[in-house]
């Protein structure tokens, strides 16, 4: 017996282990790793204490059991009540609706009484066991193919989790009345396949509605899906996907209110017009779009690139950087930019690329305008020296950089 008992912790510590690791794709976590893994081992002894003393099979058992898991994900999880009912109940209505399939099972085969096999040594510590490795290898499966997807994330459309709950109950009374109904002078098969039954009736519930709950959070993800990608149409240049010019602004602005410092570069595309005429605006759609993409190559992660005009962009550093570091960067991106298209039977049109430069520092408070009628006073600066350069604003708020490649 000691033994079989010892058997069934190890095993239920792992069952219990892999069933919060699934709630973990559901809820936020917020106590840590180490109350998780000290609660796993306590359940698994409070079940063990509840087996020797009064039997799992038993209404007092089955209702603790249940209090206790809604109990502990409340404690453990970012989680309101009715999400901390739906992850609760889950694992022991699994194991008590398994439980009850398995113990009709063996009687239907064995002609034991339900009654014999719960009093038994060791008979219903062994089911149990089977029951928490079935359970164990289902779970783990299901957190596996779901790793990478959002199939489990808690739907928060209330229908669906009262629908849910209300699913959950009736399966909490089925078991219950299972337990209240246990008695050695019923007919054994009449009891057997009623236990069976009871048994597949709340585990198909309670699939049900997990069904549902998936179901719900799939649509919810397609939902945000399509509002992610609407804002992102509202936000984005439709032709190149930098941010266009108002969501350019605002990003700028809030930065420069919270920190008031970073590196505004205006770039104007040098005979871009050139290219519109002699070869088409498809052929120039198909310019600018090689020209965000080497914006983007040059720019990094934290940085706003925006289209601002017709063949006007902007990169916007939101941390300040040594004037030399600005230049070389510049420089090379000049270098990137100036380019020759060639149509064979039209011409031959080179491109590059003015740029005016302008650096917020804690001096004086800056907004996107003041840095933008800088930057644009820089690179028409730019422009009036033979194009293909850059012009920079120093800190003395003075253009005295320029530089044509």
């Amino acid at each position: 017996m000691n033994i079989w008992l010892c058997i069934y912790l190890i095993v239920f510590i792992v069952h219990n282990m892999i069933f919060f690791n699934l709630v973990n794709q559901m809820l936020v976590l917020k106590k840590g790793y180490k109350a998780l893994r000290i609660i796993t081992i306590l359940n698994s002894l409070m079940w063990i204490m509840l087996e020797i003393l009064i039997g799992i099979h038993n209404p007092i058992a089955y209702l603790f059991l249940f209090i206790i898991y809604i109990i502990e994900v409340i404690y453990l999880y970012e989680v309101t009540l009715i999400p901390a009912l739906v992850a609760g109940l889950t694992l022991p209505i699994h194991v008590f609706a398994l439980k009850l399939i398995l113990i009709g099972t063996v009687s239907l085969i064995s002609d034991w009484s339900i009654y014999f096999i719960l009093t038994h040594d060791y008979l219903d510590i062994i089911i149990m066991i089977v029951v928490s490795l079935m359970l164990s290898l289902s779970t783990y499966t299901l957190i596996v193919l779901t790793k990478d997807s959002d199939a489990l994330v808690m739907t928060t459309e209330k229908t669906r989790l009262h629908l849910f709950i209300a699913m959950e109950f009736i399966n909490i009374i089925l078991i219950l009345s299972t337990s209240l109904t246990n008695s050695s002078n019923i007919e054994v098969k009449i009891f057997s396949a009623q236990q069976l039954m009871m048994g597949v009736t709340a585990l198909a519930n309670l699939y049900i509605g997990m069904g549902i709950m998936m179901e719900m959070a799939s649509v919810t993800e397609a939902y945000a899906s399509k509002e992610q990608d609407l804002i992102i149409k509202a936000e984005r240049d439709p032709l190149v996907g930098a941010y266009n010019k108002a969501v350019t602004e605002q990003l700028i602005d809030e930065h420069l209110k919270q920190y008031n410092q970073g590196v505004l570069i205006m770039i104007d595309i040098d005979n871009f017009k050139a290219i519109n005429d002699t070869f088409g605006h498809a052929y120039g759609d198909k310019v600018l779009i090689e020209v965000h993409d080497i914006l983007k190559e040059a720019a990094t992660a934290e940085d706003i690139i925006g289209r601002v005009g017709g063949d006007e962009f902007m990169i916007f550093h939101k941390l300040p950087a040594p004037i030399d570091d600005i230049i070389e960067q510049v420089t090379t991106l000049c270098g990137l930019l100036q380019k020759t298209y060639v149509v064979k039977g039209l011409a031959s049109i080179d491109i590059s690329a003015s740029i005016g430069i302008v650096i917020a520092t804690d001096q004086e408070q800056y907004n996107f305008n003041t840095l933008y009628q800088k930057a644009d006073q820089a690179m028409y600066i730019t422009k009036q020296n033979n194009k293909n350069g850059f012009t920079v604003y120093n800190l003395l708020d003075q253009l005295d950089i320029t530089k044509n490649l």
